[in-house]
């Protein structure tokens, strides 16, 4: 998100993807202290796994340090299905982007959902800054993240989840530069939406 405070508030804008009403187990992937996941426990239960390349102070039912994609951490994965699978703003931050969505789609429950979001780069601020200032920015966070590896479209997004045996089953688009009736008047909601929210499935 544009913002700080990822790390201290629950990510309300995914979850008003989520479709579960209960569950027995929750993953969340790079969720620093993890209040989406707690938020997410709140309202359908459930047992919370954590994964971050940082140990987190958040009592989790087991907290899991590491990338995602490294051996050691999918192996501790593997042992367990889940219900819900939340990995927001986290995919950018990976090299391999095929091996995520391969781990996503493994350790997903049959009938169960993967939350994600990526940033937006399909966005006007990447006109302005590259075609107008004639400079790709690198800040300390937002869109434009220097710790960001990759940047998507929803397009992309669509077709790693399909490679993977996942299908998108709800889009939204979320964060804006102008005011919402405006965006949604003039169909402008991919060009100046800070997020792309997914809800995922399998084939």
């Amino acid at each position: 998100m544009e913002s700080g405070g990822y790390y201290c508030n629950p990510r309300n804008d995914v979850l008003s993807l989520l479709r579960s009403s209960k569950a027995d187990r929750i993953l969340e992937i790079g969720g620093g202290d993890f209040p989406t996941l707690i938020e997410t426990r709140s309202r359908i239960g459930g047992e919370v796994w954590g994964v971050d390349i940082r140990a987190s102070t958040t009592k989790l039912d087991r907290m899991i340090v590491g990338s995602v994609t490294s051996h050691i951490v999918r192996e501790q994965l593997s042992e367990a299905r889940f219900d819900v699978i939340i990995a927001n703003d986290v995919v950018e931050h990976i090299e391999d982007t095929e091996a995520f969505f391969d781990i996503l789609s493994k350790c997903v429950a049959d009938r169960g959902e993967i939350l994600i979001s990526v940033p937006n780069i399909r966005n006007v601020k990447l006109l302005y800054h590259v075609f107008l200032k004639g400079r790709f920015p690198r800040d300390e966070a937002g869109l434009f993240d220097k710790t960001h590896l990759r940047w998507f479209c929803r397009k992309d997004v669509e077709k790693l989840a399909a490679s993977a045996g996942l299908r998108v089953a709800d889009h939204r688009y979320s964060g804006r530069l102008i005011g919402e009736s405006v965006m949604k008047r003039f169909k402008l909601m991919e060009f100046v939406a800070l997020q792309n929210v997914f809800r995922l499935v399998r084939i």
